[in-house]
Parts: structure tokens; C-alpha cells; sequence
């Protein structure tokens, strides 16, 4: 039996970045549910400004620790997604 997959090309880059370190011995990364500017900017592969601009148009929730911006996993996946931010 033959089976074909046309993957997108950030869903193949993904599966050769968990293959690489599956056989090097490492577990993947665990990305935590709360991240910072920076951390969410990584996670998005944009700048930092962008979560910024993001975050002042109301399209991506901003959740304050005293003064510490944290950005839920849920609400950049939403983002995503296109979902509305609620």
C-alpha cells in the first residue's frame, strides 16, 4: 500500500525539527501556556513589535502579573486560527 501526504511546508519543517531531536536523544520542547513579548514573538517567528502592535489593536489578549505583559498559548493559537479574541 502507497500512501501520499501533501503537507504544508512549516507542518514538515516542524516534523524534521521533532525527528532531529527525537534522534538526538532530547525531548521536544515544551511550550509553557503563559509567555512573555519575547517568548510569544518566538513562538509566532515575528518580532517582538508585532506582539506589541497585536496586542494595541485588540487582536491578541494580554494577561498582566503585576507589571509583567504574559500572553496565553491559547489566545496566539486563536489568533492563528482567525478566531475572534473574546
Amino acid at each position: 500500500m502507497n500512501v501520499t501526504l501533501n503537507l504544508p511546508p512549516d507542518v514538515m519543517e516542524e516534523i524534521a525539527r521533532r525527528a532531529a531531536e527525537i534522534a538526538a536523544g532530547q525531548a521536544p520542547a515544551a511550550v509553557p501556556d503563559y509567555l512573555t513579548a519575547t517568548e510569544a514573538a518566538e513562538y509566532l517567528r515575528c518580532r517582538p513589535q508585532r506582539i506589541y502592535d497585536l496586542t494595541s489593536a485588540g487582536r491578541v489578549r494580554v494577561c498582566k502579573d503585576g507589571s509583567r505583559s504574559l500572553y496565553r498559548r491559547v489566545d496566539l493559537n486563536a489568533y492563528l486560527s482567525g478566531e475572534a479574541v473574546a
